[in-house]
């Protein structure tokens, strides 16, 4: 007796499992390629305070570079006390533009760049920020204002830990611009 019970119990949790992820609300994804554009309309990486409407954003170009490749490019200045020799970057030059936002504002720092499977972050590293945003080396901030009808295009330095060095030489990344309520991401192949 106990046995068909229990057969019974399961297949309803089974059918109620199912129903349940069947119906449940999905977050929409957005995927372009490089050198596209992303219009944000309104969505966010961490909170609605940010009011993207109207504000877009592209990667142009992405340069992996080696520490001694980042030094030969920025010059010595480059050379920190968190530096290491066998630390790796993808540089990102990322173009942001305001059609018609007088508020708004992006979280830049918190886009995370990914392997192609989203499994592995890599986040900005503030140090190699300050030399390749010298604007941002007095007073270092997590958000971009752009004036209305304006661009900039900011070098956005990734530090690829080399713990993970097998998922970043598959040469293709996802950069998570947005989370809610519309996943917005750039595909980056090099």
């Amino acid at each position: 007796f106990f046995i068909p019970l229990i057969l019974l119990i399961l297949i309803i949790l089974l059918i109620l499992s199912i129903l349940t992820n069947r119906n449940a609300e999905r977050i929409m994804t957005e995927t372009v390629n490089l050198n596209s554009w992303v219009d944000l309309d309104n969505s966010f990486i961490i909170d609605s305070e940010e009011d993207t409407k109207g504000y877009s954003i592209r990667v142009v170009d992405a340069t992996p570079m080696t520490e001694e490749d980042f030094i030969d490019e920025f010059g010595n200045s480059a050379i920190d006390g968190n530096s290491n020799e066998n630390d790796t970057f993808l540089i990102l030059d990322v173009e942001i533009r305001n059609e018609n936002n007088q508020n708004g504002k992006l979280m830049f720092m918190w886009c995370q760049l990914f392997d192609n499977t989203l499994s592995v972050p890599a986040y900005i590293s503030e140090n190699k920020l300050k030399i390749t945003e010298p604007a941002f080396s007095e007073a270092l901030t997590d958000s971009i204002i752009i004036k209305q009808q304006s661009s900039y295009t900011v070098r956005l330095p990734y530090l690829l830990n080399s713990k993970y060095q097998n998922y970043w030489n598959r040469n293709t990344f996802q950069l998570l611009i947005t989370k809610y309520p519309v996943r917005k991401i750039i595909e980056i192949a090099i």
